[in-house]
């Protein structure tokens, strides 16, 4: 039997980076704006760790099947912010340069790719997304979507 898959999203589910999001007048991303102030490694470093890393942590250090599924474009910054936080997973999906599809349909394609391999295909999979969007998308692909709130959920 395959060992199951854990993904986890970044913002919001593992990583508080709300600090460094710009938002436009009707609530939604403010994306040039991003990519030109919010990028850069202090702002990446002043991020800070949501509880469910401690989790995510845990998995990685067991040798769980974890995978990262974000729609950041990453940087070295990133990467660097996740290693001296120890979280290293197996796998990183992230959004290519430039790529401006809806997070719900990158998500998708990033994760359909490996999953029809044939070493993932059978396996259970379970993701920690905090959009409603993806959320929805990828349930009808078979994930097990939980929200990023579970570790507070289960210790009530």
């Amino acid at each position: 039997m395959s060992k199951a898959i854990f993904i986890f999203d970044l913002d919001g589910t593992v990583i508080d980076s709300s600090h460094r999001v710009p938002l436009t007048q009707s609530g939604n991303l403010h994306l040039s704006r991003y990519k030109r102030e919010s990028m850069s490694k202090e702002k990446i470093f002043a991020d800070t760790l949501y509880p469910l890393a401690r989790f995510m942590r845990l998995l990685i250090e067991k040798n769980c099947n974890v995978w990262i599924c974000t729609a950041r474009e990453m940087t070295d910054s990133d990467y660097d912010f996740l290693a001296i936080h120890s979280i290293k997973p197996k796998i990183i999906l992230s959004r290519p340069i430039d790529d401006k599809r809806p997070d719900k349909l990158l998500k998708k394609s990033l994760l359909n790719k490996l999953f029809n391999l044939k070493q993932y295909r059978n396996s259970k999979k379970y993701m920690f997304e905090d959009s409603i969007t993806v959320t929805e998308e990828l349930e009808q692909h078979g994930i097990k979507m939980l929200s990023p709130d579970f570790l507070r959920l289960v210790s009530k």
